[in-house]
């Protein structure tokens, strides 16, 4: 064989070498530009409002509102809180638990600082839902949402049901879960809320005030 010709068989052999290369880069993208595909959905993208406000922390005080701070040595846990409530509600503690009362009753947020039993909180969340329905403490439950969603730089939980009080009437809950790290170990915050939902209250009354307050959430190492 001549030199040409094995010099014309080389260079066949790196054209269809990088034509198949070029083919096997287009299968692994799956797209003719052969750039990589882009992500199906964002990490912002489509989160709930009350998920949206907690990650988008502010230090300014609503005027009018007050702070409160829940130090870690009061509920015997790695951190405690910090957040920011309106005029006249009323804070009570049970446990690791703080309850925040709006004038009136009828809508609260509580935040509660007991151990997670599951380190994954979209497992945590739902392992919560069934023993709640279990247990039949939310009377006449409707799951609206459960998912996965990013809190403060963790992989969180967010979870929203609607159910009906004592009062027979209709309610609207929000649970939002995730662990932080501090300098002396993991915690487990909750934060739940929940409203009564005639109309469109919840959008209009309720989640506008309930979505300031979540900013204002800090978490307060020992």
């Amino acid at each position: 064989m001549s030199r040409s010709s094995l010099r014309l068989i080389a260079i066949g052999s790196v054209v269809l070498a990088a034509a198949v290369g070029a083919g096997t880069a287009l299968a692994l993208n799956g797209n003719s530009s052969g750039s990589p595909p882009a992500p199906s959905n964002s990490a912002g993208a489509n989160l709930p409002g009350s998920v949206q406000a907690l990650d988008d922390p502010s230090s300014a005080i609503p005027a009018g509102w007050t702070q409160e701070t829940v130090q870690p040595s009061a509920t015997g846990t790695s951190a405690g809180f910090s957040i920011a409530v309106p005029p006249g509600w009323t804070e009570q503690r049970s446990g690791k638990a703080t309850y925040f009362n709006a004038p009136g009753g009828g809508w609260l947020m509580k935040i509660d600082l007991t151990a997670h039993t599951y380190p994954n909180m979209l497992t945590e969340a739902k392992y919560i839902e069934s023993q709640v329905v279990a247990k039949g403490k939310f009377p006449q439950y409707k799951r609206v949402s459960i998912r996965a969603v990013p809190i403060r730089g963790t992989n969180g939980a967010f979870w929203q049901f609607n159910w009906v009080n004592s009062g027979n009437v209709q309610t609207r809950s929000d649970d939002i879960l995730f662990v932080k790290p501090t300098p002396t170990g993991s915690q487990s915050y909750a934060i739940y809320f929940r409203a009564p939902t005639p109309g469109n209250d919840w959008n209009t009354k309720y989640l506008p005030v309930f979505k300031k307050m979540l900013r204002t959430f800090q978490s307060v190492p020992s």
